[in-house]
């Protein structure tokens, strides 16, 4: 019979991979996201409880597997109906609401009612109620005559009669979940524009950080980060190797399509999901129709990597990923590095993924040089899950003197915030800017830190703040594509830098303030 212990930790795993799919809520403001994030986190909770009841541990995972697979399909489903709703017929409306809530047939009698009067008042709510209706009808719908996660094995009669009161329980607590989260929405004050610091052409390195102008205005959806990108690809001679975990910037597939024309050898790297889904990999099978070869990988977490390596010298990589939402609505950040040395071991990284196909826990330790001295400034570059980057996250933390400095997308890992936490208590000064959607549960480091007095905020951008940064003593920045989860450690392919520049933790410490004035303006917003 499966454990406690086993089913919670399999729970935290699943939270912390939606909180962390950017794609679950690409198509949502902050406030439509927070309500679809509690409803799922909820809907796992209440999965592993049932699968306790189940007679056999394989039998128990398999269930939550089961069920997880269709509350993500479900948040999938809502996120693209907000994405489409204004350009869909009332007939395409009505497929596509029977595709969210009833996704194994016919409606529940029960729910025929709300489901034609939601069909029918649609066009009159806002994207916010939609969420709030789908995710409370889905409660229902997935219970109604289906149980969630099926049965696999024989179940025993106390544990079946536990679950059921469990269900009838935790399906009202669902509700009232979102009834709080709606509650406590509050206005936010768009944050102003931020202007990346020029630096001396003899530098090593290039910064950028995204320049988000709100309330969004698609026309101004030009000249940002993805045509620095272009102009790195049309510089190309040779090769541009990308792992995308996300491509839908025209502009920069057009760019890669002509360096293909160009006779450049160009080889792309994405998410298995992200490629098996038609809805989000268009872009991809533009560059497979025109022969680009794209192989997507790991089954186990998410290829989360966002890095570029052009010509076996220049590698772009960071939290940033390389689509419309995440260059012109969130905050994001880029690290351009000329450096043979480094861009070999992202090549070596990138050739274990593409031609090899070892993704995640599958990809063995390849011969990289992690540590390295560029123009008298210390660089370390690791991989996961194979180099444990969080232990090494937490050494440097450990050596922080003056101040700490965070932006964080996602914040779930306890040993990482314990560490910080420790500095605290020795006089270090720790600042941090959660974002927002997620931040307020259990798993998140921002309710505990908060308890502890630190100086911490939710962010103040309506989108996504996705940056992943850490600036240590004004001397030391640590970026990537590394989250601070449990997850981006064990199962993730995801790769990070730690730089040792008084002038680049100079530019992302204004980026920082800048970020974090917001998050405090937002706060004080009745």
């Amino acid at each position: 019979m499966p454990t406690n212990d086993e089913l919670a930790r399999r729970a935290q795993q699943a939270v912390e991979s939606i909180l962390a799919d950017v794609r679950l809520r690409s198509h949502l403001g902050e406030d439509e996201a927070r309500v679809l994030l509690s409803w799922g986190q909820v809907e796992i909770e209440k999965a592993a409880y049932l699968a306790l009841g189940l007679s056999t541990t394989e039998g128990a995972l398999a269930a939550f597997d089961e069920a997880l697979a269709r509350i993500r399909a479900t948040m999938r489903e809502v996120n693209d109906l907000i994405g489409e709703r204004d350009n869909l017929t009332d007939a395409q409306l009505r497929q596509r609401l029977a595709a969210v809530l009833f996704p194994r047939g016919e409606p529940p009698p029960l729910l025929i009612d709300q489901v034609d009067d939601l069909i029918s008042r649609l066009q009159q709510l806002s994207n916010l109620e939609v969420v709030a209706y789908l995710t409370l009808l889905s409660t229902t719908s997935l219970r109604g005559g289906h149980p969630l996660p099926s049965r696999v094995g024989p179940r025993a009669s106390p544990a079946d009669n536990r679950s059921r009161l469990y269900a009838l329980s935790t399906a009202l607590i669902g509700c009232l979940v979102l009834v709080v989260v709606l509650a406590q929405i509050w206005a936010r004050v768009p944050p102003a524009a931020s202007t990346p610091t020029p630096l001396p052409p003899s530098k090593w390195y290039q910064a950028y950080f995204t320049d988000p102008h709100l309330p969004d205005d698609p026309s101004r959806h030009k000249g940002g980060m993805d045509q620095k990108l272009v102009d790195l690809i049309n510089g190309a001679t040779m090769s541009v190797d990308m792992a995308a975990y996300q491509l839908d910037l025209d502009n920069v597939i057009d760019a890669l399509l002509q360096a293909q024309k160009r006779n450049c050898l160009v080889r792309v790297v994405t998410d298995a999901d992200t490629l098996n889904d038609p809805k989000s990999n268009r872009g991809l099978r533009r560059l497979q129709a025109a022969g680009v070869p794209v192989v997507g990988g790991n089954s186990e977490g998410i290829m989360h990597n966002k890095f570029v390596i052009v010509d076996g010298r220049l590698v772009l990589t960071g939290s940033w990923d390389f689509t419309e939402d995440d260059t012109y609505r969130n905050n994001s950040s880029a690290l351009l590095i000329q450096h043979p040395a480094l861009a070999r071991n992202y090549t070596l990284t990138f050739e274990k993924m593409w031609k090899d196909k070892q993704f995640g826990t599958g990809r063995q330790s390849t011969n990289l040089t992690p540590k390295l001295n560029i123009k008298g400034s210390a660089v370390e570059n690791y991989f996961t899950p194979e180099d444990r980057v969080a232990d090494r996250i937490i050494a440097r933390l450990r050596a922080a003197r003056k101040s700490i400095d965070f932006m964080t997308y996602a914040f779930t890992d306890d040993n990482i915030g314990d560490a910080m936490r420790a500095r605290a208590k020795a006089g270090v000064r720790v600042r941090g800017v959660f974002e927002a959607t997620g931040s307020d549960t259990r798993f998140s480091e921002y309710p505990r830190m908060k308890a502890d007095k630190l100086d911490v905020w939710p962010d103040g951008n309506p989108y996504l703040m996705s940056h992943q940064v850490l600036i240590l003593d004004s001397t030391t920045v640590i970026l990537g594509s590394f989250p601070f989860t449990r997850n981006a450690q064990e199962a993730n392919d995801e790769n990070l830098l730690m730089v040792d520049d008084k002038d680049l933790a100079a530019q992302y410490t204004s980026e920082f303030e800048r970020v974090y004035q917001e998050a405090k303006e937002a706060a004080r917003q009745p």
